[in-house]
């Protein structure tokens, strides 16, 4: 150990003294040095001189708390991991005493997301009606988790999210991830190679729901709240979703008394139907696989790289692009589905067969591809499904003798005056219900046949139009 090293010393002085006499591999020791370089410039930043001595559990906390949430835990640990290794060299040689940074606790805030289910279209039918239903009781938590049921953003991602994210001409979200490395030879910045900027499409009401709340707000300000009012930060999805789940009866709470009958707190239990924020990004995933989404689309969706494409992504995320139009197609389809299912439900008191409808989604995805109005067939098409549906219950859940006779206020039996039509004649191809047979639909539609197209037609956007 180099004898000119002590608490007065630079980090990078002490650090090169320790490698001088490791036997670290090269790539360890760059990765090392790395980490000593960006501590030590982090210490500049907040008016410390990057010595030895000031390396104190106070500045650990200090340095925890300004890069909690701009970076994942796995990688602050392993950036944190450098000063205890070497704070241990530096004690062994007899010039410290302790070891500040070795206590300092990084919660993984991602860990418990990996072990997250993915739901179904019925449980996520269940979670946006739920979302809905504690919206309109004054609890925030619509505008979160619609953005995240038809993109799947990350936390990390969402609280990222300005008002000027909005692109209003487009019913898109402008994606930006800026997280730099600093060579530790050169003081010149770059683009870490993880780092992600694109353009997410977003369907119409999802988008009208965005737009409403950013209103009155500065161009800068975060776009999404938590329960309280406060910008998105990194914990704010998972509060939100043990809101919705606690809603739904998926976390149970029970009250825990000790022997002498004394409340001593909740105990909580997770059922089966739990899940975190990554759960949803599994579901958007699975669900636009399933419809026929390419894998390239959805590596976009998620911000994963493009197969076949390396170094900057610009044109992987034009506008116009293939992956775009087919995202905007499964989005359209899927909103379609949860909102008509909610309004089934409001307005009706008819649940839909959201089992049964699924399985039709990859055909009316290839449809909506070829004709952007499909989308009206579509809604028509599940509406007279859901009502078909519910008349074939009423009627098998009726007796025979009431089938075939009528009664008389006298009590008398008579035959019925009337004979018994085929329910919604014009039912789509595969979405008949068993005992039915429909005639195949006549095409007869008030709008002409339009070609495909990477933009809704105006009449989609509902409350949400340009201005």
């Amino acid at each position: 150990m180099n004898n000119n090293i002590t608490v007065k010393s630079t980090l990078e002085e002490a650090y090169l003294a320790q490698e001088s006499v490791s036997v670290w591999s090269a790539n360890s020791k760059k990765a090392y040095r790395r980490n000593i370089k960006l501590i030590a410039e982090h210490m500049k930043s907040v008016g410390l001189e990057p010595i030895i001595e000031n390396v104190t559990y106070d500045y650990g906390k200090k340095w925890l708390k300004d890069h909690y949430g701009t970076f994942q835990p796995s990688t602050l640990n392993q950036r944190k991991s450098t000063i205890p290794s070497l704070f241990s060299h530096l004690n062994n040689e007899g010039i410290i005493t302790g070891n500040p940074f070795l206590n300092l606790e990084i919660e993984d805030y991602s860990a418990e997301s990996h072990l997250s289910k993915d739901l179904n279209l019925v449980e996520l039918y269940q979670v946006y009606k739920a979302a809905h239903e504690l919206q309109s009781e004054g609890v925030n938590v619509l505008a979160p988790i619609l953005t995240d049921i038809y993109t799947g953003l990350r936390s990390t991602n969402l609280k990222e999210l300005k008002v000027n994210s909005l692109d209003h001409e487009s019913s898109a979200l402008n994606i930006t991830l800026d997280k730099m490395e600093v060579n530790f030879q050169e003081e010149e910045k770059r683009i870490n190679s993880k780092n992600r900027e694109g353009f997410l499409p977003l369907p119409p009401k999802a988008m009208s729901v965005l737009v409403e709340s950013a209103e009155g707000k500065e161009p800068e300000d975060a776009l999404l709240y938590g329960l309280r009012g406060k910008a998105f930060a990194n914990k704010q999805m998972n509060y939100i979703v043990r809101k919705i789940c606690e809603h739904l009866g998926w976390i149970i709470k029970t009250s825990v008394t000790e022997k002498e009958g004394v409340n001593t707190g909740s105990k909580i239990t997770k059922t089966d139907k739990y899940f975190t924020p990554h759960g949803l990004r599994y579901s958007v995933a699975t669900i636009f696989h399933d419809m026929g989404v390419e894998d390239n689309a959805i590596r976009m969706l998620l911000l994963h790289s493009k197969k076949t494409t390396q170094g900057v992504l610009s044109r992987y995320f034009r506008k116009d692009s293939r992956e775009v139009k087919q995202l905007r197609i499964a989005q359209l389809l899927l909103e379609t589905v949860l909102e008509t299912a909610l309004e089934m439900e409001e307005k009706f008191n008819v649940e839909m067969d959201l089992e049964s409808i699924y399985e039709q989604l990859p055909v009316a995805f290839e449809n909506q591809k070829k004709n952007a109005y499909y989308i009206n067939v579509f809604k028509d098409d599940i509406i007279r499904f859901t009502f078909s549906r519910k008349m074939e219950q009423m009627l098998s859940t009726t007796t025979d003798h009431s089938n075939s006779l009528f009664h008389t206020a006298e009590g008398i039996n008579v035959a019925p005056t009337h004979s018994m039509a085929p329910i919604y004649p014009y039912q789509q191809y595969g979405l008949q219900p068993t005992g039915y047979p429909m005639a195949p639909p006549q095409m007869n539609y008030n709008y002409p046949p339009q070609p495909p197209t990477g933009h809704y037609p105006p009449y989609f956007y509902g409350p949400y139009a340009k201005k």
